[in-house]
């Protein structure tokens, strides 16, 4: 028997039919203008009157010269409700809201709009083109502007900025009419739900779907509460694949407009009042490497998959090819895959993610048809790694694995992962790698030739690493590297001086500059166009002087603690050195 039939039977009152209104109730008006307010120097911003931080990285605008505004946008665009994204290979980023679709790039005054080509206008005439700086990307925040309808308005006295935008989210009430958002990660399809007050187990008459909502859907109704109703705690039940699931405690109180609501396994279900919710979604590579197509894949919380999905539906894999699809790990790391090939062999293996809200992941079928799960190609991270090869060993390619995977390492396995996206990395050079890698362990693996057992690999723990770390390959002798690690969070970082006065240099010695006495370190010679590389507490010693003989003024290299793990500094003439940091390799 159904369970809405044995309710029934009890009857509804007539104050409950007053609560009930058909599923497609007349929408709520658009709320009309935005505002978002940002104060120079300030992590905190105010949305619609509510302060909140910027971001979770603690970003701040800041007033550039020229007076220009500049910060990393992320947090600001969601506040609008748009998303942002950012390509490190072509170092763009690319905002989206209302379906419109901005780019602007590192260093270029231009930005593309819906794929037009446009410079950009801003105060004083001009525009400033984006920058990195400690490993955020500034922007200047009337690109905002290039969105329809979006303005930014500067307060001289208050030190402020106003972004005034058209705001589609938030709908205002006309009347007691609650918008409910229903979201299905239960796992399986709903082909009827109906709700009531807590405590009445009177239902409503008609079924809340105009259909079945299928497991990862997204379906909408609405509730309607007298303006005398004091009761605002519902329950509701759900009917389909699944069976019939009970729900107690969907609070209307305090809500403004709508509900975003989440049913989940076990009878569970999670709210947020008046904004949406994102389902963490994880962005998978699946990657053949083994010798047939794969037809199918399949992923379960448990060795059975009966009733799950083909993440693939009717694509086909093709040996040594690989797609991408999205997943929803709904909480859990620990998962089961099952591939099939284009002969009906299925491969399973149990994987662990590193967390259920990862973002990305590779999994990989060996050419020994094994599953395995990676941390996705290189790119997918916030650490930024400056390889330096100090060395006489040239680099043909660089890998970075899970901690464990360097011993067994084989690169039919990776193809497309290589850091050095198939160039060399020479003797007395270095590379900046951003955005490889998350707070967490790797085995680098390194080929000093063309073979596939060429190569070494050692672990580095990037746990307690922000954004920079630099891995100093100090020797090659027997097949290994002799290395070290720096990491941003650290005092001590590598100090690397390099010749570029067109003549060759005797006895260099670095001294700290408030007192000469003080030798920091020093090399007999160091020949035009190479490098001398040397650990150095910076926060200790940020300003030092560069003598070397015929040179007993010095050159000045200064502010080396503002870098991170990594300074450059190049000697030009007898009193020109510049400081680059890891940003600038």
């Amino acid at each position: 028997m159904k369970l809405r039939n044995r309710l029934g039977a009890l009857g509804i009152s007539a104050a409950m039919l007053l609560t009930m209104i058909p599923a497609f109730a007349p929408s709520a008006r658009a709320a009309g203008n935005g505002s978002i307010v940002l104060t120079i120097g300030s992590t905190s911003m105010t949305v619609n009157g509510t302060a909140r931080s910027i971001d979770q990285n603690g970003s701040k605008p800041s007033l550039d010269k020229g007076g220009y505004t500049m910060l990393p946008l992320r947090g600001v665009v969601e506040a609008m409700g748009g998303s942002l994204e950012w390509d490190a290979k072509t170092r763009t980023v690319s905002m989206t809201k209302d379906n419109q679709n901005i780019k602007v790039t590192v260093g270029s005054t231009k930005a593309t709009v819906d794929g037009t080509v446009r410079e950009m206008k801003g105060n004083q005439g001009g525009y400033k083109a984006p920058y990195i700086v400690n490993g955020k990307t500034m922007v200047h925040v009337r690109a905002l502007e290039l969105f329809t309808g979006t303005s930014c308005a500067w307060n001289q006295a208050a030190q402020q900025i106003t972004v005034t935008y058209p705001d589609n989210s938030t709908p205002i009430v006309t009347s007691k009419n609650y918008r409910i958002d229903v979201i299905n990660k239960s796992g399986a399809d709903i082909s009827n739900l109906r709700y009531g007050l807590t405590g009445s187990f009177q239902y409503s008459t008609e079924n809340a779907l105009s259909g079945t909502l299928a497991k990862g859907g997204k379906a909408s109704f609405y509730i309607s509460v007298p303006d005398t109703g004091t009761h605002r705690v519902y329950d509701f039940y759900t009917e389909g694949a699944g069976g019939t699931r009970i729900y107690s405690g969907l609070n209307l109180n305090g809500v403004n407009a709508y509900v975003t609501l989440v049913i989940k396994e076990g009878q569970k279900f999670e709210q947020a009042n008046d904004k949406e919710v994102t389902i963490a979604e994880t962005e998978l590579t699946f990657k053949n490497n083994s010798s047939r197509d794969i037809e199918e894949l399949y992923m379960s919380k448990s060795n059975s998959f009966s009733s799950a999905d083909n993440l693939l539906a009717s694509e086909t894999v093709k040996s040594k090819k690989s797609t991408t699809v999205k997943i929803d790990l709904d909480g859990t790391k620990t998962w089961y895959f099952k591939a099939v090939n284009e002969k009906g062999k299925d491969f399973t293996g149990k994987v662990e993610f590193k967390s259920d809200t990862e973002k990305t992941a590779t999994l990989t079928l060996s050419s020994s048809e094994k599953l395995s799960l990676g941390s996705g190609s290189h790119g997918g991270g916030d650490i930024t790694i400056a390889l330096v090869n100090d060395t006489d060993q040239k680099i043909y390619h660089a890998f970075l694995v899970d901690k464990g995977d360097g011993r067994d390492f084989d690169i039919d396995d990776h193809d497309g992962e290589d850091l050095l996206d198939g160039d060399k990395l020479g003797t007395d050079s270095q590379i900046a790698l951003e955005d490889v890698a998350e707070e967490n362990r790797y085995d680098l693996v390194l080929f000093y030739d063309t073979d596939d057992d060429d190569f070494d690999y050692f672990d580095i723990d990037l746990d307690k690493t922000e954004s920079y770390a630099t891995v100093h390959l100090k020797n090659f002798s027997s097949k290994r590297f002799g290395h070290d690690l720096y990491k941003d969070r650290e005092d001590t970082v590598l100090v690397g001086i390099y010749n570029d006065t067109n003549e060759d240099i005797r006895y260099l010695e670095v001294k700290e500059r408030s007192n000469s006495s003080n030798k920091l370190a020093s090399t007999d010679s160091l020949r035009d166009g190479e490098t001398y590389y040397f650990a150095l507490d910076t926060h200790k010693y940020d300003d030092v002087t560069v003598y070397w003989r015929g040179n007993d003024r010095g050159a000045d290299a200064r502010d080396l603690d503002d870098e991170k793990a990594f300074v450059l500094i190049t000697l030009r003439d007898d009193d020109d050195a510049r400081v680059d940091g890891a940003d600038d390799l």
